[in-house]
C-alpha cells in the first residue's frame, strides 16, 4: 500500500504529519505513543497554542490522532493497541476543569488524554468536537488567565470552522 504524505518540516509544530500534500487543511495527524503498564499520560496540544489556533485555523479539531501503546518486558517490545482519534475523543472533563488539562501553580500548560479505553475512568471522552469545544470555552472562563479574553472566542471559532469547512457548528 502506498500513502502520499509530507512530514512537518518543523518537528515541534502541529501537525507531524500531512497526509493530504495537496490540502494542508485536511488529513491532519498527529503521532502519540504511551507505555501500557503506565497509561497514557500524553499532551495532546498546549493550551493557550491549540486556544489561539483554533481562531485562524479551526479545522484543525478535525486532525487525526493515531495512538500506539506499547509494552516492555525486559528488551522485547510489543504493541497492545492502536487507535485513530479525533481530540475530542481523547479529552475529556476533569475534578477541576470542564476539560483534562496539565497544571502547575496555577497555571494551565497543556490539553491532557483521558483513558478513552478504559470502562472505569470516572471521566468519559466527548462524544462530539461541539462537546469539546463547550468544555474548552468553559475552561477558558474559569482559568483567570483567558476569562478577560474569552467574550467571543468560542462564536469566532465557529466561523471560522464554518468558513475552512463550510460545516455550521451548534455549540453550546
Amino acid at each position: 500500500m502506498n500513502i502520499e504524505f509530507e512530514e512537518n518540516s518543523n518537528s515541534q509544530k502541529f501537525p507531524d504529519f500531512y497526509l493530504d500534500t495537496k490540502n494542508k487543511k485536511t488529513g491532519l495527524l498527529e503521532i502519540k505513543s504511551f507505555d501500557w503498564d503506565r497509561g497514557p499520560g500524553f499532551d495532546l496540544a498546549n493550551f493557550d497554542s491549540y486556544c489561539t489556533s483554533l481562531l485562524s485555523d479551526a479545522y484543525r479539531i478535525d486532525s487525526d490522532y493515531l495512538i500506539i501503546a506499547y509494552q516492555m518486558q525486559g528488551c522485547a517490545l510489543s504493541i497492545k493497541n492502536v487507535w485513530l482519534k479525533k481530540i475530542w475523543e481523547l479529552s475529556c472533563p476533569s475534578g477541576t476543569y470542564p476539560i483534562k488539562v496539565q497544571e502547575k501553580k496555577s497555571v494551565i500548560y497543556n490539553l491532557r488524554s483521558g483513558t478513552w479505553y478504559s470502562e472505569r475512568n470516572t471521566f468519559k471522552p466527548f462524544a462530539t468536537k461541539e462537546d469539546f469545544l463547550s468544555a474548552l470555552n468553559e475552561t477558558r472562563y474559569q482559568y483567570p488567565q483567558t476569562r478577560h479574553t474569552n467574550g467571543h472566542w468560542l462564536q469566532n471559532v465557529i466561523k471560522n470552522y464554518n468558513e475552512h469547512t463550510g460545516v455550521k457548528l451548534s455549540v453550546k
